[in-house]
């Protein structure tokens, strides 16, 4: 946690525009705001860093996994299983949601997620509530 009381995020898209717009707005609000470009330096930032939260995309074009894969690892590795995951994606099927949540996802957003719906949701499940605060 921040000293102003907001938790450290990890946040994981090989998108500069997205991570940019993303740790602006939660910079503002009072977060730390950790950037990975992709799902192995994230894994490696998060055992390391050990973040409050983490939130990843579930497509990672171009990487050697994508963000459900980085979901399950977090999960695995006993540093890093009690970390929150907050999924963000595009994909809008069910079949992906439930594969999230068997991963262990702790909040999934579908893109677009602005800002402050993402704010919302990290500090859910920072929070430990089971309730979701958004749709």
């Amino acid at each position: 946690m921040t000293p102003h009381g907001e938790a450290t995020v990890l946040l994981v898209t090989l998108f500069t525009d997205e991570r940019a717009i993303y740790s602006t707005c939660l910079r503002s609000q009072g977060f730390e705001v950790l950037a990975a470009d992709g799902p192995e330096h994230a894994l490696a930032l998060a055992t390391e860093v050990l973040p409050d939260v983490v939130v990843t995309r579930i497509l990672q074009p171009g990487q050697s996994m994508n963000g459900l894969e980085l979901l399950r690892r977090l999960k695995q590795h006993p540093a890093s299983a009690h970390i929150p995951v907050v999924v963000i994606t595009s994909l809008m099927q069910p079949e992906f949601r439930a594969e999230a949540t068997e991963s262990g996802c702790d909040g999934y957003l579908l893109l677009p997620t602005v800002p402050d719906a993402l704010i919302a949701e990290i500090r859910r499940v920072v929070s430990g509530a089971t309730t979701r605060s958004i749709a």
